[in-house]
């Protein structure tokens, strides 16, 4: 069991805290909007190192720290506060109650919601806000945010950070730039089929161009071609001290200005001419704008108007007729021809992350799917799929499973009319549509979306 405590933070007190016995511990430097967290084994001469070396009490005129303290023999070893660290410094940056002055992040493996220290954590957060440390009430409600998922300080499993270094590594090195005035400068093409981390990618990718010297003075934008997720990413942005929202832009505003790189994640939704309807007259305006004719499209501007391209894109979630044709976004940017082998670098992700299943469930869904023959049937462990012919007994599993993890939500599509207005009523169970298309998500309503 943990305990919290909180001393006056002054070289004269600091003798007089209880600290008979050395523990690991996690504490928060506060005054009235900001905070410090870190983690120790020596809580006095570190209190000390920051009053006497880096002087936060000058800098940010700290006035108390919050010591969350926990024994050996209850698990609270420095795993154990590594973790808690890693989690309020993400969490309450978030949050937003105290403005998080750390700019560095703990490197820890990614951690599991079975192990110790996290169920530990599940009774620390009210313990947090009745020290008036945090605000939201429930911190399983931040990790459910745009703002948390999203996070350069989410951390990477192995696949995404051997991606995102070999991405940075073709920067560095010099390998992208042009051989010659016959060849354009090398494209950076990242495959990841959905859920394995493709948007964490590109958000750390730029927090990197934002901060790393070599890159800070660089114009680097991220394109988001779908409104809502690019909302989504702008949150994200606004939590995070290093990184603005003004970065995370529309295709359109990639024809405004000129851009030393531009990092495209979702590349597959990026648009052209068919089954556009209104956004013809912005196809229109944007081509225009960069003397193009109105054959070429978003893909042709962040070509036209960036000297380096980061494209992250999958194929498979081509969707609508709007969606630029695989076969013309993979001919123009020389993924798979030979004739263009000095055109592209290849990154791939491949590593499941949203699916208990893994990847042999995705790739197995896909055969049934595509009709392989010889399939046979399969099991997958910690996976639960049913089918359900009930509308009141998934209605019922999906309430559950919302009270349980929240974002579970039920999703109709074209066998019943969408009528906003009006509720849904099937087999007795009444449910309503959703009333907008952005941010259904995180409406605290269950009702129905299409």
């Amino acid at each position: 069991m943990f305990t919290i405590t909180t001393e006056k933070l002054s070289k004269k007190s600091i003798d007089n805290w209880n600290n008979r016995f050395e523990y690991n511990c996690v504490y928060i430097l506060a005054n009235k909007k900001d905070a410090y967290i870190g983690q120790t084994f020596k809580i006095g001469q570190r209190a000390e190192q920051h009053i006497t070396v880096k002087n936060y009490i000058k800098d940010y005129n700290f006035k108390t720290v919050h010591i969350i303290r926990g024994g050996i023999l209850d698990g609270f070893d420095r795993t154990t506060a590594l973790h808690f660290e890693y989690l309020l410094l993400k969490l309450m940056r978030v949050d937003g109650k105290l403005h998080v002055v750390n700019r560095n992040f703990t490197t820890l493996e990614p951690y599991n919601r079975m192990h110790t220290f996290e169920n530990y954590f599940d009774e620390l957060w009210p313990e947090l806000v009745k020290n008036n440390i945090v605000k939201q009430r429930e911190f399983k409600t931040i990790i459910n945010t745009s703002a948390y998922k999203y996070s350069p300080d989410t951390l990477l499993n192995h696949p995404q950070q051997k991606a995102l270094d070999a991405a940075i590594s073709a920067f560095d090195s010099g390998s992208l730039n042009s051989i010659g005035k016959d060849y354009n400068e090398r494209i950076v093409l990242v495959n990841g089929s959905a859920g394995t981390g493709k948007t964490v990618f590109a958000t750390s990718l730029l927090h990197y161009f934002k901060t790393n010297e070599n890159f800070k003075h660089k114009k680097v934008a991220l394109v988001y071609s779908m409104p809502s997720m690019r909302e989504n990413i702008r949150e994200a942005a606004k939590a995070h001290d290093d990184l603005d929202a003004k970065d995370i832009i529309a295709p359109i505003d990639v024809t405004k200005n000129k851009y030393d790189i531009i990092i495209c994640d979702e590349a597959h939704r990026l648009r052209w001419k068919k089954g556009i309807g209104n956004y013809a007259s912005i196809l229109k305006q944007g081509n225009e704008r960069l003397n193009l004719d109105y054959s070429n499209d978003e893909l042709d501007w962040i070509f036209k108007n960036s000297t380096y391209q980061v494209l992250i894109y999958d194929s498979k979630q081509i969707v609508l007729p709007s969606d630029i044709d695989s076969e013309s976004f993979e001919k123009r940017v020389g993924a798979y021809s030979n004739a263009h082998m000095f055109r592209t670098r290849t990154v791939s992700l491949d590593e499941q992350m949203r699916i208990r299943g893994g990847s042999e469930y995705i790739s197995y869904i896909f055969d049934i799917l595509n009709g392989t023959p010889g399939l046979q049937r399969r099991v997958f462990d910690d996976y639960d799929f049913r089918l359900i012919d009930n509308l009141p007994e998934i209605t019922e599993l999906i309430r559950e499973k919302e009270k349980e993890e929240g974002l579970s939500r039920l999703c109709g599509g074209y066998a019943w009319k969408w009528d906003k207005g009006h509720p849904l009523n099937i087999d007795g169970t009444e449910l309503s549509w959703n009333s907008k298309t952005r941010g259904w998500l995180s409406s605290d309503k269950l009702g129905c979306v299409r």
